[in-house]
């Protein structure tokens, strides 16, 4: 808890740092040419470099502000509810098809190839778009990470049945993680991708909704050799609980 209070304050206080030092600017220009309009001293030149210096001001309110409203609501997703996903029962096969439709456009901008093999027939009372969001953070930290300056990417579903659990193993040939940082992975805020923009929230909010909306358990292996490997636990009826 100490550790999450302490990212989220340090990751919001630069985007609202630099919303007060923009506000604070554009109320002083403001005044200033609000002096020179009431003494009516304000010339042309005055109120063209007002017209100048506002636009930036705003635009730096604004995109340090929308950058907070973001940062809040993925802080928002490190509480997950059971209750804000609906049981339904699906395919778990076809689920891993539509995802991987769904980042199709991706996979060929980036030259990466999937590849889905396993059980095709295992059914599964859960929670499929709860599954579906951890399996879309995984690929795209696969898409940033694993792969950045990579060419012939390649990720590998597997779907197996094992009386009442099915397990998917996620895994992909990229640079892989190394042995300090894969112990800190689910931790939150921990990111090696900070000069990107990554704030380290994605794989925190997979382990949670793993193990708190699917009631099951999730483990990763890395070689940095050959790429990394996710391991998914999950009962097939989650209705029971």
């Amino acid at each position: 808890m100490g550790r999450l209070v302490a990212g989220v304050a340090h990751e919001i206080n630069t985007p609202l740092g630099n919303a007060v030092l923009g506000t604070s600017a554009l109320v002083d220009d403001v005044k200033v040419i609000e002096e020179k309009f009431l003494t009516q001293t304000m010339t042309k030149k005055d109120f063209k470099h007002f017209l100048d210096v506002v636009p930036p001001l705003l635009n730096v309110i604004t995109t340090a502000l929308s950058k907070a409203a973001n940062l809040v609501q993925s802080f928002k997703l490190v509480s997950v509810d059971q209750q804000e996903f609906s049981l339904k029962r699906f395919n778990v096969s076809e689920k891993i098809s539509q995802l991987a439709n769904d980042f199709s456009s991706r996979f060929i901008e980036q030259g990466v190839v999937i590849n889905i093999t396993g059980k095709e027939d295992i059914i599964a009372i859960s929670y499929p778009d709860a599954l579906y969001q951890i399996l879309s953070q995984l690929i795209n930290n696969s898409l940033t990470h694993a792969f950045k300056n990579q060419e012939n990417g390649k990720i590998f579903f597997e779907i197996n049945l094992d009386i009442d659990s099915c397990t998917i193993l996620y895994s992909d040939n990229g640079q892989g993680i190394s042995k300090e940082d894969i112990h800190h992975i689910f931790d939150p805020f921990f990111t090696t991708g900070r000069e990107q923009g990554c704030i380290g929230l994605g794989l925190h909010v997979v382990f949670n909704l793993v193990h708190q909306v699917l009631q099951g358990e999730i483990k990763c292996q890395d070689s940095l050799l050959n790429g990394t490997q996710f391991t998914i636990v999950m009962p097939i009826n989650n209705g029971d609980s």
